[in-house]
């Protein structure tokens, strides 16, 4: 048996008894990553207004995906930028040492990105 259907304004509706059910697709999206999701605790918190304007025009999960990329990057380029100012030790020669300022490198890196991107 095949359902009714109609379609008004664009929106197909399926009848289901008596009455008239829309045929809505939620869009499949990229998940929020790390800084995602702090910037999504951060505007729940800080920016309401900017946060209810993004769920009411259903951009929620692309600006906390933008804002992801974005923040990836910039945490990789500012990588690159201090690792230039401040060499690592040689790897081979001292392991810790190496691993303890690639570590100091990346968590700048994130401090700098967080303050920028996500607090703001």
């Amino acid at each position: 048996m095949q359902q009714e259907t109609k379609t008004e304004n664009g929106i197909t509706y399926v009848k289901q008894g008596d009455y008239w059910i829309p045929e809505l697709e939620i869009p499949e999206q990229k998940a929020a990553g790390r800084f995602g999701r702090m910037r999504l605790k951060f505007i729940r918190e800080n920016r309401k207004a900017l946060y209810d304007g993004l769920i009411c025009r259903c951009e929620l999960n692309s600006y906390l995906s933008r804002i992801d990329e974005e923040a990836e990057e910039m945490v990789s380029r500012l990588e690159k930028e201090l690792l230039e100012k401040n060499p690592a030790p040689d790897k081979a020669k001292d392991q810790m040492g190496w691993t303890a300022h690639m570590n100091m490198i990346r968590e700048q890196a994130t401090e700098l990105t967080t303050a920028e991107l996500i607090y703001n």
